[in-house]
């Protein structure tokens, strides 16, 4: 199939059309991004960066505000990050691109940063601790990574400014609004948990679903008691103990009843155990999955049942030269896939969709090494070589190597 362009009937459902046709030029909007809605998201962004910046002390809060008067380059709507380490100086990076994907970084005027600034920091009346490493600041999606001696004391912070980005669900809202499961995977830092916090508000305030999220560390919905403005209505599950966020799972099953549940973070077998429930129970299930290929993903023993596996005969039973051999014992897929759709994510405007997850098990279990994949991204449109000011996603479906044989 060679490239063409997605677009949208007015039920949902995607149509593929010529790049040069004068379809490809209407802008697409499934996720009904309003101009009321944007003003409102904007204004709500830059409350939360201004809160981030206020959580600071005096000296780190005005080398922000000095930086961002000598270059607006430097203007609070591009910090990423303020990094903190004792005895140094702080730095503060800024993205440089409208992708978001490349930073410039700058130190900060002032003194050397002393535990005492980092301990004012994280004692704070807005910044509240949720595991031993980790903060968030209160009514905002901005976290903090924190570093500590032997001792337990604070040597250092990595403070980040998170942002929802309304409309990045355009590209995939046919799979959502399928009533499909969907798994969604791919390396830190490339945008799954922003993706997830879309279809939250998708699924409820556009679909008007009954959506809850279970949000692992806060991430999703932010922190603090009353989700924050960019899941739309959906409901938020704190999870209490990592280890045991199996249990929350199961009791937002049970108690609450949603029509969609949307994770994460999936770890380990019980949590495999609890999505499997709630499939079974016809609950839409939209997850992330952290991991860099996809053997990676499938091949886990913690997450066999997720793909419909279990394990079968030893090893001395079985061809050896199947990739479904492990050690000395064999994998074999006895039932369909927990989700229907796997989704990896490249990037923040680049995905492979392998749209029965079915399919991709077998192959990867068996001798297939190549698979029939759609691949999407999002580019500026363009006409006669002219910039035509909207993003476009390109569809094709092309071929895709799983290993070397």
């Amino acid at each position: 199939m060679q490239p063409m362009i997605l677009q949208y009937q007015g039920d949902g459902k995607p149509i593929y059309v010529h790049p040069l046709s004068e379809l490809a030029l209407v802008p697409i909007n499934p996720c009904q991004v309003t101009e009321e809605l944007e003003d409102a998201f904007w204004e709500m962004v830059k409350a939360d960066v201004q809160t981030f910046v206020g959580a600071f002390d005096g000296m780190i809060k005005a080398a922000l505000e000095r930086l961002t008067e000598k270059d607006p380059q430097y203007a609070l709507e591009n910090l990423a990050e303020v990094v903190l380490d004792i005895g140094r100086k702080p730095l503060a990076r800024y993205f440089t691109s409208q992708t978001r994907t490349d930073m410039v970084t700058e130190s900060l005027d002032g003194a050397p940063v002393s535990r005492e600034v980092l301990q004012d920091l994280m004692d704070g009346d807005t910044v509240v601790m949720t595991t031993e490493r980790k903060a968030g600041i209160i009514g905002t999606l901005h976290r903090m990574g924190v570093m500590t001696n032997y001792l337990g004391d604070v040597t250092g912070i990595t403070a980040k400014v998170e942002r929802p980005i309304l409309g990045c669900l355009n590209p995939l809202y046919d799979l959502i609004i399928e009533d499909r499961s969907i798994l969604l995977w791919g390396p830190p830092a490339v945008g799954k948990t922003t993706l997830l916090r879309e279809a939250a508000r998708v699924l409820s305030d556009v679909s008007g679903k009954s959506v809850s999220v279970v949000d692992t560390y806060g991430e999703i919905c932010g922190e603090g008691d009353v989700p924050h403005l960019s899941v739309g209505s959906a409901r938020r599950v704190q999870v209490h103990q990592r280890e045991l966020q199996h249990r929350d799972m199961m009791e937002t099953l049970q108690n609450q009843r949603p029509e969609t549940v949307v994770i994460d973070d999936i770890q380990g077998e019980e949590e495999a155990a609890a999505i499997f429930e709630m499939r079974k129970q016809g609950t839409q299930v939209i997850a992330a999955l952290c991991a860099c290929s996809l053997e990676e993903v499938i091949d886990d023993p913690a997450h066999s049942l997720l793909f419909g596996r279990e394990k079968s005969a030893g090893r001395g039973m079985v061809d050896e030269n199947r990739r479904g051999v492990l050690g000395n014992v064999a994998w074999q897929r006895l039932f369909a896939p927990v989700f229907n759709t796997l989704v990896e994510m490249r990037d923040r405007n680049h995905w492979i969709l392998h749209r029965d997850l079915a399919s991709t098990v077998d192959a990867v279990w068996e001798t297939d090494t190549t698979l029939c994949v759609e691949e999407r991204r999002v580019v500026m449109g363009s006409q006669g070589g002219e910039v035509i000011g909207h993003e476009e996603v390109i569809a094709m479906t092309k071929p895709f190597k799983l290993y070397e044989p």
